[in-house]
């Protein structure tokens, strides 16, 4: 994978945010980053209510997994290509704040194809 995502690959993860959005069941959801596995990463969010996480790429360097990240947000926030659901269900207190590139704490190795993009959901 280049340094920048490529459009094909990006379409893709697009596809499946808006399949797990458009979802009834699910009111709301973010995309993230993390460098933990995903039972790891996913403890914390299940501790706060939310119900359920998937990993959009995995094996990523940290740039990558930062890029992808970024992109994604941008584009639920923006509600690109069909609007709704992306914009509605993308969690009102990240939707209006802008992206800040953060590898959090456990951030180790940044070149090594550890880093993964995902998106995690909540539904009443």
């Amino acid at each position: 994978m280049a340094n920048m995502l490529q459009i094909k690959v990006l379409d893709e993860h697009i596809d499946t945010l808006w399949t797990i959005a458009a979802s009834r069941w699910i009111d709301g959801f973010i995309i993230g980053y993390t460098c933990q596995s995903r039972r790891e990463r996913f403890k914390s969010y299940k501790a706060d209510g939310w119900h359920g996480m998937v990993v959009l790429e995995n094996g990523l360097t940290r740039d990558q997994a930062l890029d992808l990240e970024r992109r994604l947000q941008e584009t639920c926030k923006r509600g690109l290509a069909t609007g709704e659901p992306y914009r509605r269900k993308y969690a009102p207190y990240h939707r209006e704040l802008p992206h800040y590139a953060s590898s959090g704490q456990g951030s180790t190795e940044p070149d090594a194809p550890i880093h993964s993009v995902y998106i995690v959901w909540y539904y009443k």
